[in-house]
Order: C-alpha cells, then structure tokens, then sequence
C-alpha cells in the first residue's frame, strides 16, 4: 500500500487542486462541474482558473475542491475517469 492509499496520512477536510483538460468546447466546464457537485454537497463552481492552449484547441481547468473524507476523493476521481474513458469532453484528469 503506498501513502495516498493509506487513509491514515489524509487530514480532512481538505482542499485539493484538480486539473481537468479537454477540448476548448463550452460544455467542458458545465460538465466538470455537474460531476464535481455529485460528489461535493455545495459545491458552487468557485474558485476555477480556466486556461486556454496556446493554439485555443484545448482548455484547462484547475478547480479547487473541498473534500470532506477519501471516499469522497476516490468517488469524484472515479467519475471523472470514466468520463475521460468514455466520453469526449474530458481528454486528462490530474
């Protein structure tokens, strides 16, 4: 079991930074947050510093999240994997 496995070394709550990257479509940040906000009771849409590439191709988005426990954690990151998978808006989670 490596650190971030281990529940023990986790302090919560806790805000942790989420990269989320796709193409630069208007529909990337609606979605990040409806799947944030299944996740994070409350979560409003605040504090998100949206990027655009260089070429405007892609967008990045870095949301600052406030995570009550590891469940939380593992259930949101989860979701958003499988929307990377399976979907076209998210191309990386970090």
């Amino acid at each position: 079991m490596n650190d971030l496995e281990n529940e023990n070394v986790w302090q919560f709550p806790c805000i942790l930074p989420i990269k989320i990257m796709g193409p630069a479509r208007k529909s990337l940040l609606p979605l990040s947050i409806e799947i944030i906000q299944k996740h994070i009771p409350g979560f409003l849409g605040e504090n998100i510093r949206s990027t655009e590439s260089r070429t405007g191709k892609y967008l990045s988005l870095t949301i600052h999240v406030e995570f009550e426990n590891k469940a939380q954690v593992d259930a949101l990151f989860a979701e958003l994997a499988h929307h990377q998978q399976h979907g076209d808006d998210i191309s990386f989670v970090i």
